[in-house]
């Protein structure tokens, strides 16, 4: 799920090496409903992308990857509930400290 559009070039190189890659474009932040309309549940891996930091609707810098983690949470209770356990999540964050809150 994307909430901007890669450029055409992009989508192109990405789509004609990995055939089996998915992207869906949604406009707004997304949740864990419109990742498992997505194809959550099926998939080998979710990547969390951090997105550009100059963007970000907090003020505090610090929270700046509290969307992620709690994004990251989310998908995981999912899974566990469906005993989904072989899909691997990776999350992409702008703060080195934000690995503080996993733990």
């Amino acid at each position: 799920l994307s909430s901007a559009a890669p450029s055409n070039d992009h989508l192109v190189s990405m789509f004609k090496s990995t055939p089996r890659l998915g992207l869906i474009q949604t406009g707004k932040m997304v949740g864990v409903n419109d990742l498992s309309r997505a194809g959550m549940m099926e998939a080998r891996c979710i990547m969390l992308y951090a997105g550009n930091a100059s963007e970000a609707a907090v003020s505090d810098r610090r929270m700046l990857d509290g969307a992620g983690v709690t994004m990251l949470a989310a998908i995981e209770g999912a899974l566990c509930e469906t005993e989904s356990a072989g899909t691997h999540i990776v999350l992409e964050l702008h703060r080195q400290e934000s690995v503080k809150f996993m733990h």
